[in-house]
């Protein structure tokens, strides 16, 4: 019995569908590492804000003049992130961070402040970064996937 080169192809091919059909089934990690190259897109502006800070604990909100990073990130990773540092030669630590949530007053209406976080949730993320204490030059921030986010503090 001769096998057609064609049928040949067409059952290799068939056996590779196969094969990564049941790994993106199986193995969700390894389907979302083929699907993103990268964990999280990001962009950075360092300032002072003017910003609102909210403590869910107990309702507070204060308007607060902060020095920091304001980090803009958009976390298409498959999990929640955390920032783990903040460094550059001689220094490292973990910050303190606070991620932009809607933040209710007691009239009712709703505004956007900043609440204390502890992850960086999947999605568009607002964060800011306070950098009271750091002296100017450039720093590292890392986040728990491993990426690395250079930025300038003046």
């Amino acid at each position: 019995m001769k096998i057609n080169k064609k049928v040949i192809i067409f059952l290799v091919a068939i056996g590779i569908i196969a094969v990564l059909f049941s790994l993106f089934i199986f193995d969700r990690s390894f389907a979302f590492s083929i699907i993103s190259s990268q964990s999280s897109n990001y962009n950075y502006t360092y300032g002072t804000f003017t910003v609102y800070i909210y403590n869910p604990a107990n309702g507070i909100v204060k308007k607060e003049n902060i020095t920091g990073i304001m980090l803009y990130i958009d976390n298409v990773d498959v999990q929640n992130l955390q920032i783990t540092s903040i460094s550059n030669s001689t220094f490292s630590e973990v910050p303190v961070y606070y991620v932009q949530v809607p933040v209710p007053l007691p009239n009712g209406s709703v505004i956007n402040g900043f609440q204390r976080s502890y992850e960086i949730y999947i999605g568009y993320e607002k964060i800011l970064i306070p950098t009271t204490g750091l002296s100017s030059g450039s720093y590292v921030i890392e986040l728990s996937d491993g990426t690395t986010i250079s930025v300038t503090i003046r």
